[in-house]
């Protein structure tokens, strides 16, 4: 695979415009050498971190995404830097699954614009990309074990191991990745390199004014040139109870030759007949990367109606 469908990978296939009403933090902790603002004196802030960053509800809820029937919708919309809208997609769509095969059927169909090149391929690599991974039509093998497709495995090929790498990046952000040139290490926002760019934090709130939650956050901190970060701010809310993943916010940016982009991802989840499922899937990004056009794309996956 090559290196700009990597980042393409990467910057889409991530799985958030809540108001926070955040208690007030009442502790601050260290954390191998980290400042972590606690929720209360007794907190187990370090149990905590390594539930983050080994979480497995996010991969697994948008896992699901992909093994049950359901109807759904989405646009994308493809903008030129700075200025008005180029063309759109508004789309319709079933997943459909018999014994471990899925596929999906696009049952409407609205485009415009500057999307698609005169022999029906899209322009954008971007676009490309949400319709491969959001619109399979090929029938596809499927199931719901609960293991970790990204981990290493030797026996991978060179292709198969970048896309596992980028399954890292989306399910488990904050950890390093090896593979990823110019940026991989400096996703690793646990990693005491990359400590003194951050705040962290970790506070209660109601998710949906309904779900008690733990919010883990970080920040960038001010003062810092272009090119030490990716991550510019992680926000995850974890179900107090069962841990779950319930919605995850993400930004990155980053600009230092030959790279420039600047992504905002919203993932939000639902339980359904307590199975953990994406509930909207939002995406706004530009990027400018070695011998590709630039893009500036934002898209959006909606009301999920789930048939099972």
């Amino acid at each position: 695979m090559n290196t700009p469908k990597i980042f393409i990978l990467l910057l889409v296939v991530f799985c958030f415009d809540i108001s926070l009403q955040a208690q007030d933090v009442v502790k601050v902790v260290t954390l191998e050498g980290v400042d972590i603002s606690a929720v209360a004196d007794d907190f187990d802030t370090k149990a905590f971190i390594e539930k983050v960053k080994n979480d497995n509800t996010f991969y697994l809820a948008f896992k699901a995404l992909n093994y049950y029937p359901a109807r759904y919708n989405a646009w994308l919309k493809v903008f030129k830097r700075g200025e008005k809208e180029k063309g759109h997609v508004n789309r319709s769509a079933e997943r459909f699954k018999s014994e471990d095969l899925m596929w999906v059927v696009i049952t409407e169909e609205e485009i415009k614009g500057k999307v698609k090149k005169k022999n029906g391929k899209y322009k954008y690599l971007t676009a490309e990309v949400w319709d491969e991974v959001f619109f399979p039509v090929e029938k596809k093998k499927v199931n719901m074990k609960p293991t970790r497709e990204f981990e290493k495995n030797k026996d991978l090929s060179s292709s198969e191991k970048h896309r596992m790498e980028v399954k890292q990046m989306m399910f488990n952000p904050g950890l390093e990745v090896d593979g990823i040139p110019f940026i991989g290490k400096k996703m690793g926002i646990f990693e005491e390199l990359m400590h003194e760019y951050y705040e962290y934090s970790v506070y209660q709130t109601n998710y949906k004014d309904s779900i008690e939650c733990l919010v883990f956050e970080a920040e960038i901190m001010e003062g810092f040139r272009e090119g030490k970060t990716v991550i510019k701010s992680l926000l995850t809310y974890f179900d107090k109870e069962t841990y779950e993943v319930l919605k995850r916010d993400i930004h990155l940016k980053y600009f230092s030759l030959p790279i420039d982009f600047d992504i905002y991802i919203n993932v939000e989840n639902q339980r359904v007949n307590g199975v953990l499922l994406p509930e909207k899937i939002y995406y706004k990004g530009f990027f400018d990367l070695p011998f590709m056009k630039k893009e500036e794309i934002e898209f959006m996956l909606y009301d999920f109606d789930y048939l099972f």
